[in-house]
């Protein structure tokens, strides 16, 4: 629930979708605005929303927080002697050439894998 910036309109969700009550009154009348809610001055609010999502980046990311989360929470500080920062630039190469999620992921089991955990 919220109220406009000028205090004129009550914003609501109702069964996963949003409408807008006008107050009249401004903020004060908000409660009143709610309570009217069933007298018909409710209209519904459409929109769409598009998101370009710019999967080599995510991916990048994706694979930066699981060398990162290996890093500073494996239970071996040492890492089982392998040098962490060598896997990380063994693998990284290899994320620009992904083409789907799933070889992202393979490419991080491998070098979790080279731990021997």
């Amino acid at each position: 629930m919220g109220i406009s910036r000028d205090g004129r309109t009550l914003f609501y969700f109702d069964r996963n979708e949003i409408y807008s009550i006008p107050l009249g009154g401004g903020a004060a009348a908000a409660t009143a605005g709610a309570a009217r809610a069933g007298e018909g001055g409710r209209r519904r609010i459409n929109f769409n929303v598009r998101v370009k999502i710019d999967r080599p980046a995510e991916w990048a990311e994706m694979f930066g927080d699981a060398w990162r989360t290996m890093k500073y929470r494996f239970y071996d500080p040492k890492m089982h002697g392998m040098d962490w920062d060598a896997a990380k630039a063994k693998y990284e190469p290899l994320v620009r050439d992904v083409g789907e999620r799933q070889e992202l992921l393979n490419i991080i089991n491998e070098m979790i894998g080279e731990l021997n955990a």
